[in-house]
């Protein structure tokens, strides 16, 4: 038989429809044309019962199967960094050495905060707001730590400090966080890397370097590989060799500052072809850009003047800002326990007819006479300088308060004894520079061809700082 309601068919015995449900019952046909014709009668009751009973079930499965799917993402959620790969960081701080601020987007489409921090530049910012960040009253000149950034931190940004700085002095890329103490702030981390770059020119690789993470795990990209690393120490060490034994045969702080000063500025000549984002452009500004090069900028001379110094056992430490109006790094070093200024990029002028000469006037400073072409910038804490016993023209005897032709005369003579082939005056006030440049140059009888016995004379005059030099 068919059943009349689905449409199937079905044993002549049958009495409910296997595939619809419904009740049918089977009677004798009458003939017609020798034909059979099957006859149903319906069981409205039964069948309405039986339609009940099949819909009841449909809110249990449906029930059933959002309870399962629910189940299942909430497994995929809780173990996704087990069966899931981890496709980028949501956050990122990046530090750069060159002049040129840059804002890179982080791995992920994740639109996420980045840091972008330039060591040649005065935005060189540990974005310390709360004044606990850091410890004003335990500066570096009363501590023996040579770590000038470190010496200031509070314990927590100690702690995070040694963290990283065990990971970036071996050049390691990733970190997975241990919980003993709760991860940096953005903040934090931004002030103590910055730190670690300030007080390790060692690490030649920590420039232009990015740091990145997600939940507990850091990267640290680094723009040199590990394996240029390890071929460029062991050639910065035979090439710091020799200038570090002679600085250490000197007895004096003042000696051996003297002596890298002097070597640094001789050895180094500046890059001024610079193009950023190119790999000469990072190495001049790393302690291979003297030391291998022999060419440099700014941070190159001054991360290896600090380099060189601290391994003399000379307190140091890298300092940004401006000057003349141009983003610039230079450093402070202490000397008998005094800070003072040096710039030895300032010191390493070039004359109108491409002679090099050394300039004095930059090697020890105090903070009242760089700050007359300087701004400082960075770091926190720096100490402001204000002796001045080091300062190369008043410990050689150089320096005048007053003009008095007697005086600069002997002081002249002294100079050319000592085989000086640049001699150097300087005057403490304006009024004593333009008597001495009116009695030696500019007047009706200059007195210099008489002093030097010469016939002509190349003279150099500072006005800002109130120096003249004379080339033999």
């Amino acid at each position: 038989m068919i059943c009349r309601r689905c449409s199937n068919y079905l044993p002549d015995d049958c009495k409910f429809c296997g595939y619809c449900g419904m009740p049918v019952s089977y009677s004798a046909p009458e003939s017609h044309n020798n034909i059979k014709t099957p006859q149903y009668n319906y069981n409205n009751d039964s069948m309405n019962k039986n339609n009940k009973n099949s819909n009841a079930y449909k809110p249990l499965i449906v029930v059933l199967l959002i309870l399962v799917f629910a189940i299942i993402a909430v497994v995929v959620v809780f173990f996704k960094d087990l069966f899931m790969p981890n496709t980028g960081y949501t956050n990122e701080i990046i530090l750069q050495t060159h002049s040129e601020t840059t804002v890179t987007t982080t791995l992920t489409t994740v639109q996420t905060d980045t840091v972008v921090v330039d060591s040649n530049q005065n935005n060189l910012d540990y974005n310390i707001e709360n004044e606990n960040e850091y410890n004003t009253d335990n500066i570096l000149m009363n501590n023996e730590n040579t770590n000038f950034v470190y010496s200031q931190m509070n314990e927590i940004n100690k702690q995070y400090y040694d963290i990283f700085y065990e990971l970036i002095s071996n050049a390691e890329e990733y970190l997975t966080w241990n919980e003993i103490i709760e991860q940096p702030s953005k903040e934090s981390l931004n002030y103590v890397l910055n730190g670690i770059f300030t007080d390790h020119p060692e690490c030649f690789w920590f420039h232009d370097i990015s740091v990145s993470w997600s939940n507990n795990e850091y990267r640290i990209s680094y723009n040199i590989s590990k394996d240029e690393i390890d071929d460029l120490k062991p050639k910065i060490e035979a090439a710091a060799e020799p200038i570090l034994k002679q600085a250490n045969s000197y007895s004096s702080d003042y000696e051996k500052a003297l002596y890298l000063y002097e070597t640094i500025i001789s050895m180094t000549q500046y890059y001024s072809d610079l193009q950023e984002g190119t790999p000469e452009a990072y190495r001049t500004r790393a302690i291979m850009s003297v030391l291998l090069d022999g060419q440099a900028v700014c941070a190159g001379y001054a991360k290896t003047f600090q380099y060189l110094a601290e391994r003399c056992g000379l307190k140091c430490t890298f300092v940004t800002g401006t000057a003349d109006g141009e983003s610039h790094g230079w450093n402070v070093v202490w000397i008998d326990g005094e800070p003072y200024h040096i710039d030895l990029t300032y010191g390493d002028p070039v004359s109108d007819d491409g002679t090099q000469t050394i300039n004095y006037t930059y090697f020890c400073m105090t903070t009242e006479e760089i700050s007359k072409n300087h701004v400082i910038s960075k770091p926190v804490g720096l100490p402001v300088c204000t002796t001045t016993q080091a300062n190369y023209y008043i410990r050689n005897g150089y320096y005048f308060d007053t003009y008095s032709r007697d005086d600069v005369e002997g002081a002249l003579q002294s100079q050319i004894e000592n085989g000086n082939k640049d001699l150097y005056l300087k005057f403490s006030s304006a009024e004593a520079f333009n008597d001495a440049l009116e009695d030696l140059i500019n007047g009706d009888n200059p007195q210099i061809y008489y002093i030097l016995d010469t016939n002509s004379i190349t003279y150099q005059s500072d006005e800002k700082f109130y120096v003249i030099t004379f080339k033999l």
